[in-house]
This record gives structure tokens, sequence and C-alpha cells, in this order.
């Protein structure tokens, strides 16, 4: 893999990442113009030409997405939902590998977004059976009221 320091080598193409992570103090705007403002950003910065300067390097093909950062996720609390799933068998063993494969291979903020989304069900789940909530018979009754009341 070519070095920043390796003038020498010249490669047929090279992708180049750049990552901004905004936090602001949004005041009365909405997300939705702070996200519109950074779209803008790139957009300016394209048509402008500042993604080459004044080089004899071209842009092939640029992609940009303007989301909402998820939250990080402690460390501690992954490996204890890791832990539990296993534990209570949602989790097979000879999954582990293929899991651990495809979370390395996740864009960090698809990997937090799925975790969170994953653990926020668990402990939904959990709630529900502390309750005696999980039961296909509780499910059922619920759907029937729910047909009922409309």
């Amino acid at each position: 893999m070519p070095t920043i320091n390796s003038p020498d080598i010249h490669l047929s193409s090279v992708k180049l990442r750049l990552t901004l992570d905004v936090t602001y103090l949004p005041g009365d705007e909405s997300i939705e113009t702070l996200m519109h403002h950074l779209n803008r950003l790139v957009q300016i910065a394209s048509s402008e030409g500042l993604l080459t300067g004044e080089t004899a390097a071209e842009v092939d093909v640029f992609d940009h997405k303007v989301t909402i950062a998820p939250e990080e996720i402690d460390e501690d609390d992954l490996a204890s939902y890791f832990r539990a799933q296993i534990e209570n068998g949602n989790l097979n063993l000879d999954d582990i590998a293929v899991r651990l494969a495809r979370y390395g291979l996740k864009e960090r903020f698809e990997f937090l977004d799925e975790m969170t989304e994953r653990m926020r069900d668990a402990s939904q789940l959990q709630i529900l059976e502390r309750e005696g909530k999980n039961s296909p018979v509780y499910y059922k009754e619920q759907l029937n009221y729910s047909s009922r009341k409309s």
C-alpha cells in the first residue's frame, strides 16, 4: 500500500475519505436546515474545483452522505449485550466468527446504528418478559383487543 511520503508511486486511482463531524448548538434552526448546509458545502466544494485544487488530478467519482451521527456505545455495555445474547442462546457460538467479520467490515456509524437498535429491542423484550407480556397468548389478546377497539 502506498504511503503519503512515496511520490514515485503512480496509481491509476486512489480512493480518499474526508470525515467531518459537526456538533451544532442549533438555536432555532431545524436539523434539516443544518443538514442542507452541510450538503451545500460538499456541492460547492465539488463545483468550485476544491476537491482537486490547482493540481492535475481529476475527480472520477465522489459520493457523500449527511446523516445524524449515532450516539456512542459504551464498550462494557456492548460486551454485556453480546454476553447476554450468547447466554440466552440468541447468538450461536458457531456464528461468532461470521458476525465478527461482518461487524468489522461495517462502517463505524452503520455498526453503531445497528447495535443501538438491537440493544434497544433486547431491552424492550426484557421489559416485556419481566411483565409477562412476551408470550404468544399476550400478543393474541392484544391483537384481539386492538381489533375490537376499531
